[in-house]
């Protein structure tokens, strides 16, 4: 039935309630048919009517996805009553809902009703159209549409999408040109899922869901259409799509994952561990000052970025790459904000520098995982780090493969996944907890941007992949030796043999892979200055960056053992001549605040040193009746010390 048709069979009394419901504001007077034309462009608006719907109340909205769910929209009650959707409509409820809708115009008495409770109801074309480009009316559950796995839980779903080119037959069985053209841009375009909205913007004008092209994706056993709602995941969609399942499209992104054709390589190793100890070495020299609101002026952020050795390295790590130093060093509590300086924590230094090259590695790279951000993060990233993770510690170490491809097969592998990985639970966690920086909902290009930035500017910045670029773009993703060693993969250092080449002219060649290669990395940066940040890169030894070495603790010998140790050839005799020039009477005086302490007799003190022991105070006694107590918080300690102090007969003024 035609909505123009339902409304010409009604009163002018029934007409002015639709107005009072559908368009408040206007004006309700006037002749019965000039209503009908004022109402005809309001009731077929689909933006309106899925409003409108939406604003129903649940048993009112179930009755309707059922009507809508039997040919032509037409039925009576009790086979409304039948359809999945509508079981949970209590006897009590029908009567109401029916004249609810009546009233409201969802509804019309179709032709030849047969009596009371036995009357055969229909939805107006014109609505039951929009109504089913936008809401859930299937049978078929959100996880139906986009999963192979779903619908037929029994198939072997990998033997039907073994590679690409399985897949890419069945695209060619399709009969229907248009069918099979929007197929394949769904698939190289929108991850195997593409809404109306999209279509429409590419110039489609069809319908996506329609029998004819459901029919032929279902019997390729590749995909379908209908109506996808994806909201009780967290995911911004809930419109009519066409769906290539993700089995398909994680079959499609494995087979072009060929990497070759990168025209740059990016392989930063332990850059980010030698800049984060750059940044420690400076603020031993020197506290940065920070703005009221904490953080450091931008013009000592300028001047000092050219000390690091990622700022060679352009965009990566956001443009903000001492903000981000800081931000980690803060995270790993190296350092700490106070009295409007940025100050280094000296026991956990000590603790840090302890540690070798890979452990650190593996501490920061526990911190990324479990990074969130405002403008890249929301819950579900949790899931596809996890699997993107997996994914890398599958691929063989050094060898490249489409980073797009990548991408698209974790989002695909996330997506077939979300009842197994509990994904609503979290969606209803994360709507318990208030957290501003995370959003609740988010598009589906989301996920895919979002973990794309993670691979690159954390895992790519930390040295756990490698990234190759092509006109400025990535276009390929490997996992480095330095990211198997990380994630616990065996071989990885015997890719290339590694080792040190040093010449006359104080320039040092570190080639790739190798057992030492991050350590050899870390190693250099802390006595050279890098000059080439290439596959082989390139440093050069110079009197400002051994004296940079020595005064943060380097001995000479550690640094001539470890050139002659790591080298292939003999380091030429000049160097290590010049070496100990420029390391000749170099000594560092460290400022330190500390608290005296002095008694009146030397046995006093001796009392006080026994109590500052059992106390685990860090001190030092200079003299028969002084001592110096040092830590930023050692004078409140002590005075919190004080009563049990006075027990033993020692006073603190």
């Amino acid at each position: 039935m035609k909505l123009h048709e339902a409304l010409e069979r009604l009163q002018k009394s029934q007409l002015q309630v639709y107005f009072q419901y559908w368009t408040p504001t206007a004006a309700k007077d006037g002749p019965r048919d000039r209503l009908v034309r004022k109402l005809m462009p309001v009731m077929t608006d689909p933006g309106r009517i899925c409003r409108r719907f939406d604003a129903l109340k649940p048993p009112e909205r179930s009755f309707l996805e059922a009507l809508l769910l039997l040919a032509d929209a037409t039925g009576t009650v009790s086979e409304v009553r039948a359809q999945r959707a509508a079981r949970r409509i209590q006897d009590f409820e029908t009567e109401t809902i029916l004249r609810r809708l009546k009233e409201q115009g969802f509804i019309h008495k179709a032709d030849g009703a047969r009596g009371p409770r036995a009357d055969c109801f229909t939805v107006p074309e014109e609505m039951a159209a929009a109504l089913r480009g936008s809401v859930d009316v299937d049978e078929r559950t959100s996880l139906e549409l986009i999963s192979r796995a779903a619908v037929c839980p029994g198939a072997k779903v990998a033997e039907e999408f073994p590679d690409g080119e399985a897949v890419a037959r069945r695209v060619a069985k399709l009969k229907d040109p248009a069918l099979k053209a929007v197929v394949k841009t769904t698939i190289e375009d929108h991850g195997g899922i593409l809404p109306l909205s999209s279509w429409r913007r590419a110039g489609g004008r069809k319908r996506l869901h329609t029998p004819e092209w459901r029919a032929a994706l279902e019997e390729q056993a590749l995909g379908t259409t209908g109506a996808l709602n994806l909201k009780k995941y967290g995911i911004e969609i809930e419109e009519e799509v066409l769906c290539v399942y993700q089995e398909a499209i994680g079959a499609c992104s494995r087979a072009g994952v060929s990497g070759a054709g990168a025209e740059t390589v990016i392989s930063t190793g332990s850059d980010l561990i030698v800049d984060l100890n750059r940044l420690l070495q400076l603020l031993y020299i020197q506290p940065l000052e920070l703005t009221r609101e904490g953080v450091l002026y931008r013009r000592m952020e300028e001047k000092l970025k050219q000390e690091f050795v990622l700022a060679s390295y352009g965009g990566l790590g956001e443009g903000r790459l001492l903000e981000l130093l800081v931000t980690l060093a803060t995270r790993l509590k190296l350092v700490e904000r106070t009295d409007g300086r940025l100050q280094v924590q000296m026991a956990r230094v000590k603790a840090w520098e302890r540690k070798d090259v890979c452990a650190r590695v593996k501490r920061v790279f526990e911190a990324f995982l479990k990074e969130h951000t405002r403008d890249h993060y929301s819950f579900h990233q949790k899931f596809l780090r996890d699997i993107a993770i997996q994914e890398l510690g599958a691929l063989a170490p050094e060898t490249f493969v489409a980073a797009r491809g990548f991408v698209r097969a974790a989002v695909a592998r996330f997506l077939c996944g979300l009842a197994q990985l509990s994904v609503p639970a979290a969606f209803t966690e994360r709507l318990e907890r208030n957290v501003v920086a995370e959003a609740v909902f988010v598009p589906l290009e989301r996920l895919y941007y979002d973990l794309y930035h993670w691979l690159v500017h954390r895992l790519g910045l930390l040295g756990i992949t490698d990234l190759g670029y092509r006109d400025g773009h990535l276009e390929t993703i490997a996992l480095s030796s330095l990211g198997a060693a990380v994630l616990g993969r065996k071989g990885a250092a015997a890719v290339h043999a590694g080792g040190l080449l040093v010449n006359p002219d104080f320039e040092i060649l570190q080639f790739p892979g190798g057992a030492h290669e991050a350590e050899d990395a870390f190693t250099l940066s802390r006595f050279a200055e890098r000059i080439g940040a290439d596959r082989v890169k390139r440093y050069r030894l110079t009197r400002e960056s051994v004296k940079r070495a020595i005064l943060a603790g380097m001995q000479l010998s550690a640094i001539e053992s470890f050139l002659k140790t790591r080298a292939r050839t003999a380091v030429p005799g000049n160097v290590i001549y010049t070496l100990g020039e420029w390391a000749e009477g170099l000594e560092l005086v460290r400022r330190q605040r500390a608290i005296a302490l002095k008694s009146i007799t030397p046995e006093g003190m001796d009392r006080l040193a026994e109590a500052l022991k059992e106390g685990h105070f860090a001190f030092e006694r200079v003299a028969p009746t002084v001592a110096l107590l040092f830590g930023d918080k050692a004078e409140q300690a002590l005075l919190a010390q004080r009563e049990r102090l006075q027990e033993d007969g020692i006073y603190i003024d």
